[in-house]
């Protein structure tokens, strides 16, 4: 074995070791930075700030950016948690997750048409925002295998049945949006060219330099069926082309 390989087998062990330690950091650390934690405080005493104008429940922070995260909830019919008159910490934190997770934040309609927008957003920016797709799929998987605390309220404290049944037909309303977000960014339109232009090498020839014949089969059929515009499925082939390369 020769001096440059040893250099790269290194090079890549290193890399993979460096890549484990931030995955478990991540791990570790989820629980600490996420909506269970600042959010619910932050947006809580937004929403106080608005309608009471109440700026003693987090004044370590000026009120800007929490009544701006607040403000798209001024509308809502929300049930406020009765203030206990705690220390300014736990009156926000506790306060905060009372008035996050017992608002049943898993019903809102609104919410699941932004999850589509936003992926059909993603879509129109970068291919590999296709991944979208199999992270909600895993997403709602932990939901529906996981099991809910006795206090919890919302999609958690629902039989596995209803849970599976609503997330199914939230991914499939989810995925329905996203794919006309998508077309609206082509115009609608399945031809990737105008004026009569043709892609140079044609769709149907190009998928041909795909080494995976699965593939090849699947963006045929995607593009017989024109269920992705012309130019997005080419994309796609091109971007999985050059990752082979």
């Amino acid at each position: 074995m020769s001096i440059l390989s040893k250099k790269n087998i290194w090079i890549t062990s290193g890399v993979a070791g460096l890549l484990c330690v931030l995955m478990l950091q991540l791990i570790l650390s989820v629980r600490r930075n996420s909506i269970t934690w600042d959010e619910d405080d932050h947006i809580y005493a937004g929403y106080m700030s608005w309608k009471h104008a109440d700026f003693g429940l987090n004044p370590e922070h000026p009120p800007l950016v929490k009544m701006l995260a607040a403000l798209p909830l001024l509308n809502m019919p929300l049930t406020l948690p009765p203030l206990q008159n705690r220390n300014f910490k736990h009156e926000a934190f506790l306060g905060g997750k009372d008035f996050i997770f017992k608002n049943n934040v898993d019903a809102s309609a609104g919410r699941l048409v932004l999850v589509g927008l936003a992926t059909g957003l993603a879509l129109a920016s970068k291919h590999t925002a296709i991944v979208v797709f199999p992270m909600l799929l895993l997403l709602a998987i932990w939901e529906v295998a996981r099991r809910g605390s006795p206090a919890e309220t919302g999609l958690g404290a629902l039989p596995r049945e209803t849970r599976t049944l609503r997330l199914s037909i939230a991914l499939v309303i989810i995925s329905a949006i996203a794919i006309v977000a998508l077309w609206a960014s082509y115009g609608f339109r399945y031809q990737a060219r105008a004026d009569g232009w043709q892609l140079n090498p044609p769709l149907a020839e190009f998928v041909h330099n795909l080494s995976r014949p699965r593939e090849v089969r699947l963006l045929e059929t995607v593009a017989r069926w024109r269920l992705l515009p012309e130019s997005y499925i080419y994309g796609l082939a091109d971007v999985r082309i050059m990752s082979d390369f």
